[in-house]
């Protein structure tokens, strides 16, 4: 139904030619075109994948597909898959905005950029310190904005979170950029019903950001 939904409002605003794709993220899909919806196909991605959602289990197949569904260790900068009689061994179970974190840096082109909601704790947890080696090696971090408690209120939930902000490398190998803008927003332009506010920290934290890396945001 939303694809649908969708799709009548590209028609009613003039654009009727663009595709549109439904599908299930984590999974490469293949349009009725023949178009393929796969790694390095993207130069801008914005998303806000699922969180808060059940753990996907080792015997979910996806989990296969990813770098975050098997299990391994650091060893400098290198990543060391652990095996059990020959094979890689798969986690017991993942955090579903791992994989999808995963899968966007996979569909971006080299140089493409992202920006995507992710829930505090992985910035934060302890446990989770792979996950964000992980995506230091592949990405550089532009920007991190912390958003307030009321932002996904309206929609059910009260799971603080951050904009991730992210361009993959040309080479991994590269050390990533030491200049990551990061800000707090308290006000996003509505309250937890809803309703349209004056207060808006969004606008101001745009200018900022183009004050201090000099560039244009659209």
């Amino acid at each position: 139904d939303l694809a649908r939904l969708c799709m009548m409002n590209i028609i009613v605003h003039g654009d009727g030619h663009s595709r549109l794709y439904q599908g299930d993220g984590p999974t490469d899909m293949v349009h009725e075109n023949r178009t393929t919806i796969g790694e390095n196909m993207f130069d801008i991605i914005i998303t806000n994948p699922p969180f808060g959602e059940p753990k996907m289990k080792k015997r979910d197949k996806r989990m296969q597909r990813f770098d975050l569904g098997k299990s391994f260790k650091w060893e400098g900068d290198e990543m060391v898959f652990n095996r059990e009689k020959g094979r890689i061994k798969l986690r017991n179970q993942q955090e579903p905005q791992h994989l999808f974190v995963e899968r966007v840096m996979r569909c971006l082109k080299p140089g493409g950029k992202a920006a995507v909601v992710l829930p505090d704790g992985i910035f934060n947890n302890s446990s989770d310190e792979y996950a964000r080696r992980y995506i230091i090696k592949k990405c550089n971090i532009l920007a991190v904005i912390s958003m307030p408690d009321l932002t996904f209120t309206k929609s059910g939930t009260g799971v603080r979170t951050n904009v991730l902000f992210i361009e993959k490398k040309f080479d991994e190998n590269v050390a990533p950029t030491q200049d990551i803008f990061m800000a707090i927003c308290d006000n996003i332009g509505y309250n937890s019903k809803g309703e349209e506010i004056e207060e808006n920290d969004l606008q101001l934290i745009l200018s900022k950001y183009r004050e201090v890396f000099h560039q244009e945001c659209h």
